[in-house]
């Protein structure tokens, strides 16, 4: 592994709206602080998606605490939306520290039998209401299966990544989901076309695959997963090139050894900040036992996909 910096970074239970989990981010910096547009689970078991500041925790230049800001930005509405009972995983479709993009999220709403329906959305910015506003209407109404979690391949929003739900497998294991992750392509009417499977990234036989992730240092594109065969995440790493994934064992990321993320690691987000990449992921149970954050060299980083030693 080429993680230079690993430690926990927070824990549920420092704002109302993420008392219970703390969920996916999407980390940029914006003149001279480090902010998270992130999601979170309230005691009402109901998810939300706000922003955080990564402040320094006083111990050392690269050790961490969060802020949460007192409310979020979107939650969830009526009985009639599709995002009824949260929204998480968000991502935008542009870049946050120079005005307000379309947000990427995913809504979600029970069903029958514990079940729940994830669909992918977008939330636009009002100037009118101050705030962001969700789309009536998911991304992929079509797509039988639903949709997850979504990000965008650059700023531009034209190309995204999107978690997609395949038809389910049943087998001697029983009833066992099947997800893939494909391309999008944003069409001229502002609606996104959904394409094919991105190879190399891991599918079928009950494999979950969430959070597509994305980071451009020079001419390669970076790419991290999260890959779940069996009952527990990891995360794994690599590079694009020509539209497929390429993995590289050294840009991973899997369980540790302390307490909250000895079981899985899931969801992690990386960006540059100078010559230094940050990422934040989260521990066992989705973020229930807290968030955790790594850094490491632009150098390793690039010294990793060129097969060079770290």
């Amino acid at each position: 592994m080429v993680w230079c910096r690993r430690e926990k970074l927070a824990e549920p239970g420092s704002v109302w709206w993420a008392s219970s989990h703390l969920g996916a981010v999407h980390g940029f910096v914006n003149r001279d602080e480090t902010v998270l547009l992130t999601s979170g689970r309230a005691a009402d078991n109901r998810s939300r998606v706000g922003f955080a500041r990564l402040l320094p925790g006083g111990a050392g230049a690269d050790v961490y605490r969060l802020k949460y800001d007192s409310e979020p930005i979107l939650a969830p509405e009526g009985r009639g939306t599709f995002w009824s009972d949260g929204l998480t995983y968000p991502s935008p479709l542009g870049n946050l520290a120079s005005g307000r993009p379309d947000l990427l999220f995913t809504g979600w709403k029970r069903g029958r039998n514990k079940s729940f329906a994830n669909q992918l959305g977008i939330a636009r910015f009002s100037e009118v209401e101050a705030k962001w506003v969700p789309d009536p209407s998911p991304l992929f109404p079509s797509w039988a299966y639903g949709t997850g979690s979504a990000s965008s391949l650059d700023d531009s929003g034209e190309i995204i990544a999107v978690t997609a739900f395949e038809e389910p497998l049943v087998d001697s294991r029983g009833f066992l989901p099947q997800y893939s992750v494909r391309w999008a392509t944003r069409l001229r009417n502002g609606n996104y076309e959904m394409g094919e499977r991105i190879s190399g990234v891991p599918h079928g036989n009950g494999i979950s695959v969430a959070k597509p992730s994305f980071l451009r240092i020079g001419g390669i594109q970076f790419a991290w997963f999260s890959v779940r065969e069996g009952r527990d995440y990891r995360v794994v790493g690599g590079d694009i090139r020509d539209g497929k994934f390429n993995a590289t064992h050294a840009l991973g990321l899997l369980p540790g050894r302390e307490y909250w993320e000895s079981n899985s690691v899931s969801y992690l987000h990386c960006w540059q900040d100078c010559e230094i990449v940050r990422g934040v992921y989260a521990g066992n149970g989705y973020g229930k036992e807290g968030l955790g954050v790594v850094s490491w060299s632009v150098s390793d980083l690039l010294a990793a996909i060129e097969g060079a030693p770290c």
